[in-house]
């Protein structure tokens, strides 16, 4: 434990990476004591740009004295206070360095216990700092009062690129605070507002803002009550929206008539090339929709259908939209009670699709002859990188074709096959195939029903295979 009674210029030298400017000292729990001779230090220190004092135990004691030493020194461009207890008091004194530090480029301030006041007062410095182009303040309780002071600052600060405000408890109030902010800002190109209590009002707001903003690039609107009527809203403005490549819908609560109103925008959108709509519910209906758009989007690469109850009758959609499509390169399809109907529909899209090279069928319902299709495919597919399999009723059939696949398949690097049926008789074919395959860095088969003799077999694979670098089994 790297304690504060050692906390000299020698000691913490020691920390240094090899790179001779990074200091790591997070989760040393040295507090504020260990801050205070830290800050001696850093007043004078010439060497380290980059320091992470996260989960350390400070409190506004140390937080004052490392923005005492921040006003002064020259060369720190990075610095992360994230899981501390700098509290509304750490924070203004943070806020009176950064007025006058011209060097600090990222700052993390996430769980800090900030509040209103101290969110306030970083606003303050946000409004005259010319060099910060990250922040980090999620998990702090700032509020919609706190917010509104920020988005303030935003209107006029040319400098910030990226700000995440994940789960600042803002609700509408604060999400209308920064639509208003977004229409005029001209630099930010990233904002995380998840798990703020956005309701329908707060969607429309940020949508308005969605068809004037020319600089965001990335959003995440994930885990907020947005609903249909709010998606609506911003599917609009993806319609007319030519800047944002990145969006993330994570449980919205959007239902099929969400869905339908995005797949709509994507059909015409032509910059978004990520869009996540897990845990959404869209069901059959939505992936007939999100298929159709699939089918004529020329941009997007990834996209994120996990927990959507799509079904066999969804998964064939998809499917048929996979093999028109020749853009995406990602697609997440678990915990979609997909069962071996749907399973082999998507097989049947990977024999013709080329540029699929991470697919997700995890907890789904999978069994043997949907794995012996996927074996199939799998021994031609020369794309495919990373299959997740996992949480499926795959046995020692399906085990067995997968097996035969992993012997002749030389692109794949991952595969998670845990959670499953397979016994002894399963994971000694896959043992076998370890023997041989060279290009498998990453294989699960935690929690399956092999025992010993399986468990042995995988154990005698991984003395002579040198390319697994990562294996989970239960044995």
């Amino acid at each position: 434990m790297f304690t504060c009674g050692k906390l000299s210029r020698r000691g913490w030298q020691k920390k240094v990476t090899d790179a001779g400017n990074t200091l790591i000292l997070s989760g040393e729990h040295f507090g504020d004591n260990g801050a205070k001779k830290l800050a001696s230090i850093l007043t004078s220190d010439t060497n380290i740009k980059v320091i992470d004092l996260g989960n350390n135990k400070i409190g506004k004691k140390g937080a004052n004295a490392i923005a005492e030493a921040l006003k002064v020194n020259t060369t720190i461009t990075n610095i992360a206070l994230n899981h501390n207890k700098i509290g509304n008091k750490g924070a203004n004194a943070i806020a009176e360095a950064l007025k006058v530090n011209t060097n600090i480029k990222e700052i993390c301030l996430r769980f800090n216990y900030i509040c209103n006041e101290g969110a306030n007062a970083i606003a303050e410095a946000l409004k005259v700092n010319t060099a910060i182009t990250s922040i980090d303040l999620r998990l702090n309780n700032i509020g919609k009062k706190g917010v509104n002071a920020i988005a303030e600052a935003l209107k006029v600060n040319t400098a910030i690129t990226n700000i995440d405000f994940f789960n600042i408890k803002i609700g509408n109030e604060g999400a209308n605070a920064i639509a208003e902010a977004l229409k005029v800002n001209t630099t930010i190109t990233s904002i995380d507002l998840r798990l703020n209590n956005i309701g329908v009002e707060g969607a429309n707001t940020i949508a308005e803002a969605l068809k004037v903003n020319i600089a965001i690039t990335s959003i995440d609107l994930s885990f907020n009550n947005i609903g249909n009527e709010g998606a609506n809203a911003i599917a609009e403005a993806l319609k007319v929206n030519a800047a944002i490549t990145s969006i993330d819908f994570f449980n919205i609560k959007i239902g099929n008539e969400g869905a339908n109103a995005i797949a709509e925008a994507l059909k015409v959108n032509t910059t978004i090339t990520s869009i996540d709509l897990r845990l959404n519910n869209i069901g059959v209906e939505g992936a007939n929709t999100i298929a159709e758009a699939l089918k004529v989007n020329t941009a997007i690469t990834s996209i994120g259908l996990s927990f959507n109850n799509i079904g066999n009758e969804g998964a064939n959609a998809i499917a048929e939209a996979l093999k028109a499509n020749t853009n995406i390169i990602v697609i997440e399809l678990g915990s979609n009670n997909i069962g071996n109907e749907g399973a082999i529909a998507i097989v049947e899209a990977l024999k013709v699709n080329t540029a699929i090279i991470e697919i997700i069928l995890d907890k789904n319902k999978i069994g043997d002859e949907g794995a012996i299709a996927i074996a199939e495919a799998l021994k031609g597919n020369t794309n495919i990188k990373m299959i997740e399999l996992g949480s499926n009723k795959i046995g020692n059939k399906g085990a067995n074709a997968i097996a035969e696949a992993l012997k002749v398949n030389t692109a794949i690097a991952r595969i998670d096959l845990g959670s499953n049926k397979i016994g002894d008789e399963g994971a000694v074919a896959i043992a076998e195939a370890l023997k041989v395959n060279t290009a498998i860095t990453n294989i699960a088969l935690y929690c399956n029903n092999f025992g010993d003799e399986g468990a042995n077999a995988i154990a005698e694979a991984l003395k002579v295979n040198t390319a697994i670098i990562e294996e989970a089994a239960d044995y």
